[in-house]
């Protein structure tokens, strides 16, 4: 009944008989092949894992490396970040150094035409009305000279303290730079 289930009629059934004889041979084999195919699978398998653990290995390896280089850049970027704040605040320095200067050249420039030039004016007066005039008290002419060339001679002073003193604090304040970017 089971042959005929399988589809196997009875003229075959009869080569199954000499093939019993045979089947501990077929079960041999089949456990050889098979056993070489679980071996090969293992050894795969096994050949597998060891090269993936070598990917992991290298892995691993190169990670750290990339991390090791990221801190370095970040390193880098922050001694830069520190760099451009201080070359910002030596360019503030420097920005406020050049406008103490104009206001200087400003003030000097206005003193130079109002103040400085009133007194050389009249001096200039003074000559031009002794050439006109021969009777004139000379001691009174000199006097009078000698008075606004002094004035010349304060407001000229007073403007080389003022260039010097805005002189030498540009100088301060570009040093106090230096030394906070040293």
């Amino acid at each position: 009944n089971i042959f005929v289930l399988a589809g196997v009629d009875m003229g075959q059934s009869m080569l199954l008989s000499i093939d019993y004889k045979l089947m501990g041979m077929r079960t041999i084999v089949a456990y050889v092949i098979m056993s070489a195919g679980c071996f090969s699978f293992q050894y795969i398998i096994s050949s597998n894992d060891r090269f993936n653990q070598r990917l992991l290995n290298e892995l691993k390896s190169k990670s750290a490396e990339i991390e090791r280089q990221n801190k370095v850049l970040l390193r880098q970027q922050s001694e830069l970040n520190e760099v451009n704040h201080s070359l910002e605040e030596l360019v503030n320095v420097k920005t406020r150094s050049i406008q103490r200067q104009n206001e200087m050249l400003i003030k000097y420039s206005y003193t130079n035409a109002h103040k400085v030039r009133g007194p050389v004016a009249r001096i200039l007066g003074l000559i031009q009305v002794s050439r006109l005039k021969s009777d004139l008290n000379f001691p009174w002419f000199f006097e009078r000279v000698e008075e606004e060339t002094k004035g010349i001679d304060e407001i000229i002073s007073s403007l080389s303290k003022e260039l010097n003193r805005t002189e030498n604090e540009s100088r301060k304040a570009e040093e106090i730079t230096k030394q906070k970017l040293d």
